[in-house]
C-alpha cells in the first residue's frame, strides 16, 4: 500500500506487522497441537494394543485388587507384600479405608463453604462485583485493553482524520424481534448502536434539533433518534418501506417520525429542515454480505454512492453528515471525502460497523 495509507490505522489490517506476527504465532501453537494430538493418538493405540495382548493371554487383573490397595500404592499401580499381609491379618481395613475417603471429601466441602462465607461478608467482594456488573452495563468506553478506544491522527496531504472506537451493548431491536415489518427486517441496525449513534451526536452537537434519516429503510435508526428526542424525518425512495417503518416505529411507542418518499440524493433537503439545527444521516445499501469477504470496502459500491450523498448534502447548505458503512471501508476514499473522523462501532470485542462523520 502507498505511504500515508490510512487503512493501516485499523487494528484488524493484515499489512500490519503485530498482525502477521500473531497470524505466525497462531500457526506455530495450532502445529503444537497437532503434533500433541498425534503423539497421543499414538499413546492410546498402544494401550489399546496391550490391553488386547492382555485379553488374548487370559491375564486381566483380579476385580478385587482395589481392596488391598491405598492411595500411594494406586498411583504405582501395584500391592506391596506388607500391605497384602496386613488386610489379611485384619491390622487394615477396608471399611476404613471408604470412612476416610469419605471424611476427606467433607473437610473439602467445609472448606468451600466457609471461603464462600467469607466471601459474602467481606464488603470489598461485594464491592468488587458491584463494579463489575456496572462495568458491564456501561455502554460507553470500555476498561478492556483490547477495546479502548483509539485516537489517532495522520496528516499525509489529506484531511486530519481522527479514528476512534465506540462500544455498544449486542443486540438488534427487542420489541422488534418480534413484530418487526418487511423484508428491511433483516437489515435493522442493532438498537445499541442506534442509540450509540443518536448519543455521539447529542454529545457533539448540543444545538442539533432535527435528524434527517437518509436511506430510512426498516426504520431502525429513526427510531433511535426520536427515542432520544430528535425531531425525526425518514426519507426512502420505496413507499412500501416506509408502512413497515412506521408499523415498527409504533412498536415502540414512536409516533413523531415524519416520512418523505424521495431518492436520497435528489430529496430538498433545505424544504425539510433548517441546516443550521440539522444533522443528515444515511445508511446506505452495501450490497449485501460480500462486503465481509473484502479487505478494503469500496464505498462507491453502496447505493446511493456515498459521493452523490454527500456532494447532494453539501450543495443544500448541510455540513453536519454521518454515514453508517462497513467496518472494512476505505478510509483513504472517506478522506478524500473530506470526512473528519471515522467512528469504529464495537459490540461486545468485536467491530460491527463504523461511522464516517463531516462537520
Amino acid at each position: 500500500m502507498p505511504p500515508g495509507d490510512l487503512n493501516l490505522k485499523k487494528s484488524w489490517h493484515p499489512g500490519l506487522a503485530k498482525n502477521q506476527a500473531k497470524v505466525k504465532q497462531r500457526e506455530e501453537e495450532a502445529l503444537k497441537e497437532r503434533q500433541k494430538a498425534a503423539e497421543r493418538q499414538k499413546e492410546i493405540a498402544s494401550e489399546q494394543y496391550e490391553a488386547d495382548l492382555l485379553k488374548l493371554q487370559g491375564k486381566q487383573a483380579s476385580k478385587l485388587g482395589w481392596m488391598y490397595r491405598d492411595g500411594a500404592e494406586q498411583k504405582k499401580g501395584g500391592l506391596s507384600d506388607a500391605t497384602k499381609e496386613d488386610y489379611l491379618l485384619g491390622k487394615k481395613r477396608v471399611d476404613e479405608q471408604f470412612f476416610e475417603q469419605f471424611k476427606k471429601t467433607k473437610q473439602r466441602e467445609s472448606m468451600s463453604r466457609q471461603e464462600l462465607q467469607k466471601t459474602k461478608l467481606d464488603p470489598m467482594a461485594a464491592i468488587i462485583a458491584r463494579k463489575k456488573r456496572r462495568d458491564a452495563k456501561k455502554t460507553g468506553y470500555p476498561q478492556n485493553p483490547h477495546r479502548a478506544p483509539i485516537v489517532l491522527a495522520m496528516e499525509s496531504g489529506r484531511n486530519s482524520v481522527k479514528v476512534v472506537g465506540t462500544t455498544s451493548d449486542h443486540g438488534k431491536f427487542a420489541l422488534l424481534a418480534q413484530q418487526i415489518e418487511g423484508d428491511a427486517g433483516g437489515y435493522v441496525t442493532p438498537e445499541a448502536v442506534a442509540l450509540k449513534i443518536a448519543d455521539r451526536i447529542i454529545h457533539f452537537f448540543p444545538e442539533i434539533e432535527t435528524a434527517i434519516d437518509l436511506c430510512s429503510g426498516a426504520g431502525g435508526n429513526s427510531i433511535a433518534f426520536a427515542r432520544c428526542g430528535f425531531q425525526t424525518i425518514a426519507v426512502d425512495v420505496d413507499p412500501a418501506v416506509h408502512i413497515d417503518a412506521q408499523h415498527n416505529s409504533h412498536v415502540y411507542g414512536v409516533y413523531n417520525i415524519e416520512y418523505v418518499q424521495g431518492s436520497a440524493t435528489k430529496v430538498p433537503l433545505s424544504e425539510l429542515a433548517d441546516p443550521a439545527t440539522t444533522i443528515v444521516f444515511s445508511s446506505p445499501e452495501w450490497g449485501g454480505p460480500i462486503y465481509k469477504n473484502q479487505e478494503t470496502f469500496d464505498v462507491e459500491v453502496c447505493r446511493p454512492r456515498v459521493s452523490e450523498i454527500i456532494e447532494h448534502a453539501h450543495s443544500q447548505g448541510f455540513n453536519r453528515i454521518v454515514l453508517f458503512l462497513p467496518r472494512t471501508s476505505n478510509l483513504n476514499q472517506l478522506a478524500d471525502m473530506g470526512a473528519k473522523y471515522i467512528d469504529y462501532m464495537f459490540q461486545g470485542t468485536w467491530c460491527t460497523a463504523m461511522c464516517a462523520w463531516w462537520c
